[in-house]
């Protein structure tokens, strides 16, 4: 089952997704595995950049907080 906060755009495969995020005016491509709790680990080739993260949101409306926090708080933050 796919999690609403997931666009059908995004690519699945052998138990990962991909994923372009928008920061900057940038486009950072990137693999991710999604866990339940949304439990996560974001990785972008282009910067050797692993991110994980380890939240407890079981059966919460908090639903998609890793996009988010990655998107609009950690990329925003590399530097050019």
């Amino acid at each position: 089952l796919t999690p609403s906060y997931i666009s059908y755009s995004d690519s699945y495969g052998y138990q990962w997704w991909r994923r372009t995020f928008t920061a900057n005016g940038h486009e950072y491509e990137c693999f991710f595995a999604l866990g339940w709790g949304e439990q996560s680990m974001f990785i972008f080739p282009e910067y050797d950049l692993i991110i994980q993260i380890f939240c407890g949101y079981y059966l919460s409306s908090a639903a998609g907080f890793p996009f988010s926090l990655v998107e609009n708080y950690i990329l925003p933050s590399l530097a050019d």
